[in-house]
């Protein structure tokens, strides 16, 4: 095993009103914590919030920018700001494990691809913080494609399940990614289309130690409905539909959609 390599970390926060949860993200980072190794920075990037999503992020010591509206234009304006060796995309209603900076940077320092190191990685495993049989399932689910799925040498990776998603919590040199050119500015997906320039270079490294994600939406929609959305929307932007459009439907779902979504959530 080759020696760990000591990566700064800068960890980016796209948020837009979410005082409620804001504290406990940052907090989880171990930003200016006297017993947990923190980051270099954390760095919000607030949307045009009207609550006190900035001044509890101020608060808590984390560095707030604004920007336009929109995931994509938050992520990008805050990678920009980023100093770390390593960007970290969390969302705001997420939690990170204790000891993560150690996890991803003894995951970065390992070659595991061939000779080659991993270049960006992710959070193997979700634990949703809503309770209930049909979350833990889902945690299930989200654990195996993330670890059978992503992996090169198995015939089941596809360009629809074999990456993770956003919500596992996105890290990335920042070498490469300034050579990829960083996130499209999108509304929706920008992300998802991150990751899939990322795993041409090399599969993920995978953080065993489990994120917390909020379980609002699929509470909202119900566990059911919220996974045929977002497979709807994958497909969708695999056939070509543009992202605005994506966001509107995911968003604001009328028409047939928002019924059967409304139909399916009544039933779950």
């Amino acid at each position: 095993m080759e020696a760990v390599r000591e990566f700064t970390i800068s960890v980016v926060i796209p948020a837009l009103n979410e005082q409620h949860h804001i504290f406990n993200t940052i907090q989880s980072t171990g930003l200016s914590s006297s017993h947990t190794r923190g980051p270099l920075e954390v760095i919000v990037v607030d949307g045009g919030s009207t609550d006190s999503t900035i001044q509890t992020a101020t608060k808590c010591g984390a560095k707030v920018l604004c920007s336009a509206k929109g995931r994509g234009i938050q992520l990008i304006t805050g990678a920009s700001a980023a100093k770390g060796d390593v960007m970290l995309f969390l969302h705001a209603d997420s939690k990170l494990p204790k000891g993560y900076i150690d996890s991803i940077q003894t995951e970065l320092s390992q070659p595991r691809h061939g000779r080659k190191r991993l270049v960006w990685g992710c959070f193997q495993n979700m634990a949703i913080q809503k309770f209930g049989w049909g979350m833990r399932v889902l945690e299930f689910c989200i654990a195996l494609r993330t670890k059978w799925l992503s992996m090169p040498c198995i015939a089941l990776r596809t360009k629809w399940l074999s990456m993770p998603y956003g919500d596992q919590a996105i890290f990335v040199l920042a070498s490469t990614y300034k050579e990829l050119g960083g996130f499209k500015d999108w509304p929706l997906l920008e992300d998802y289309e991150m990751v899939m320039r990322l795993r041409r270079l090399t599969p993920p490294a995978l953080v065993k130690d489990p994120i917390v994600v909020n379980g609002r939406r699929w509470q909202k929609l119900g566990i059911v409905a919220t996974t045929l959305m977002n497979q709807f929307i994958l497909s969708a932007f695999h056939l070509g539909v543009p992202p605005k459009k994506l966001a509107e439907w995911y968003y604001k779902p009328t028409g047939v959609l928002g019924w059967l979504l409304r139909r399916l959530s009544k039933q779950d």
